[in-house]
C-alpha cells in the first residue's frame, strides 16, 4: 500500500451531519450551558413516519413537535444538510428516498414525489460536508446481494439530481454501509460478508470511479456503519481524516487512517486506508451505529468522542478520540444504558447531546454531554428518561 502511516502532527475538529461544534466548556451534569430550542427528526418503520421532537436545549428533554409525516416502505437511514433545512430517507422495501424541508419551527414538509433511489433495497446513504451530494448505497436482491451506488446532486428545498454513473461497480456484494470523505473526494464501501473495504474515488461531478487497492484493507466480521472524522472548519487542510468502522459480528471497531491530504506521509493523496495501531477496538455486543462529536473548536479546547449503539447490549458505548492517531480510549464507565435494541445513535452540532433510537424499545434514549472535555454521558431524566416514539424507530436526525 502506498500510503506510510506516522504518529504526530495532526488535529481533529467537527462539523457536519455526524459531527458537533461549539459552545462553552461548562461540565455542569444538570445544566450543558445551552438555552433554547433543537429538534430531533425520527424515521419509524412500524409507522412508515418520520416525526419531530422539540429539545429543550436547557436540559435535554424531549416533547412531540407536530404529527408525523409519511416516508415510503421500511425507512432505515436518514441524513440531514448541513444547513438543517433538508432531510433525506432512504426507504427500503419502496426502494425510494423521502425528501423534507424543516421549518423554522422544527416541523417538516414533504416533497413529492419520492425520488427513485437508483437499485433495488436502498439501505444507507451519506453526504459531503458542503451538502452538495447525496450517495445512496444499494443493497441489492436479498437472494444475490449486488450492491450499487446512486449519486443525486442536492438542490434547494430537498431537490436531487441524479448524477450518471460510469462505474458497474462489479466489486461490490452485500454493502449495507458507505462513508464520504468531507471534501467528497473519496468514498468508502464496506462489504459485510467479506469484512473488505471497496474505495472510490469521487470527482468534482459526483462521478465514482473504483480505486484498487493490494492488499484490500479488511474490517473485523459484518461490517455495517461507518463513519469518518470532518474536518476542521478554520483550516479543512490541518487535519488527518480517519475512518471507522463497526463491526456487529466481531463486537469491535476497526480504524483506519485515511490518505486524503498531503502531508509528510502522503505525499500524494490517492484515498489509501491504512489500519492504525491497536485496531480493531472492543465495543458492545453489535455494533451497529456511530456518531463522531466535537464539541470543538473552543477555548479552553474539548475532546473528540465517539458513540456506538449497541444493539444487542443495550447500550451506547462511549470513547475519546485520540488526535495524534485516530485511536480509541474507552471512558470511565466504558457504556450507558440505552432502551431496547439501539439501532441508530446521532448529535447535536454543539455536542451537547446524544441520542439513541431503540428499534425494540420504541423510544429515543436522550444523553447529556457532561463535559466538552471528558465526553462522558449521563441519561437525561433519570432512568426513566427514555421518550416515545413511533413503532421501530431506526434512524435519527438531529438539528
Amino acid at each position: 500500500m502506498k500510503y506510510r502511516r506516522l504518529a504526530g502532527l495532526l488535529v481533529l475538529f467537527s462539523i457536519g451531519a455526524l459531527t458537533s461544534c461549539g459552545s462553552n466548556s461548562n461540565s455542569s451534569t444538570n445544566d450543558p450551558g445551552t438555552t433554547g430550542t433543537g429538534f430531533v427528526f425520527v424515521a419509524t418503520a412500524g409507522d412508515q413516519k418520520l416525526s419531530s421532537f422539540s429539545v429543550d436545549l436547557s436540559n435535554g428533554t424531549l416533547s412531540t413537535n407536530g404529527n408525523g409525516v409519511a416516508t415510503g416502505t421500511a425507512p432505515v437511514a436518514s441524513v440531514i444538510t448541513p444547513d438543517g433545512n433538508s432531510i433525506f430517507v432512504v426507504n427500503r422495501d419502496s426502494g425510494d428516498i423521502s425528501r423534507y424541508t424543516v421549518k423554522s419551527d422544527g416541523t417538516l414538509t414533504a416533497v413529492t414525489p419520492n425520488q427513485a433511489s437508483g437499485g433495488t433495497n436502498p439501505v444507507g446513504l451519506t453526504m459531503d460536508a458542503a451538502g452538495k451530494f447525496l450517495f445512496v448505497v444499494n443493497q441489492g436482491p436479498f437472494a444475490t446481494p449486488t450492491s450499487s451506488i446512486a449519486v443525486f446532486s442536492i438542490g434547494s428545498g430537498a431537490a436531487l439530481t441524479t448524477v450518471a454513473q460510469t462505474d458497474t461497480f462489479a466489486a461490490l456484494s452485500d454493502v449495507v454501509s458507505i462513508a464520504v470523505t468531507p471534501d467528497a473526494k473519496f468514498l468508502y464501501a464496506a462489504n459485510r460478508t467479506l469484512g473488505t473495504i471497496i474505495t472510490y474515488a469521487v470527482d468534482a461531478n459526483g462521478v465514482l470511479s473504483q480505486i484498487l487497492t493490494a492488499p484490500i484493507p479488511n474490517t473485523g466480521t459484518t461490517p455495517v456503519a461507518l463513519a469518518i472524522t470532518p474536518d476542521n472548519p478554520s483550516s479543512p487542510s490541518a487535519n488527518g481524516l480517519f475512518l471507522y468502522a463497526a463491526n456487529s459480528g466481531s463486537d469491535s471497531i476497526s480504524v483506519f487512517s485515511i490518505c486524503a491530504k498531503p502531508t509528510l506521509t502522503c505525499i500524494a493523496p490517492n484515498g489509501d486506508l491504512g489500519e492504525i495501531t491497536g485496531s480493531p477496538f472492543s465495543a458492545g455486543l453489535e455494533p451497529t451505529s456511530l456518531v463522531i462529536v466535537n464539541p470543538a473548536v473552543t477555548t479552553p479546547p474539548s475532546g473528540t468522542f465517539l458513540y456506538v449503539a449497541d444493539k444487542s447490549s443495550n447500550q451506547v458505548s462511549q470513547y475519546t478520540v485520540s488526535t495524534v492517531s485516530g485511536g480509541l480510549t474507552a471512558i470511565s464507565p466504558p457504556a450507558i444504558s440505552t432502551g431496547q435494541t439501539p439501532v441508530w445513535v446521532g448529535a447535536r452540532k454543539d455536542g451537547r447531546y446524544v441520542f439513541a433510537a431503540n428499534n425494540g424499545g420504541s423510544s429515543i434514549s436522550p444523553f447529556k454531554v457532561t463535559s466538552v472535555t471528558s465526553g462522558l454521558l449521563a441519561t437525561v431524566g433519570g432512568s426513566s428518561g427514555n421518550t416515545t416514539t413511533g413503532g421501530q424507530p431506526a434512524a435519527i436526525v438531529v438539528k
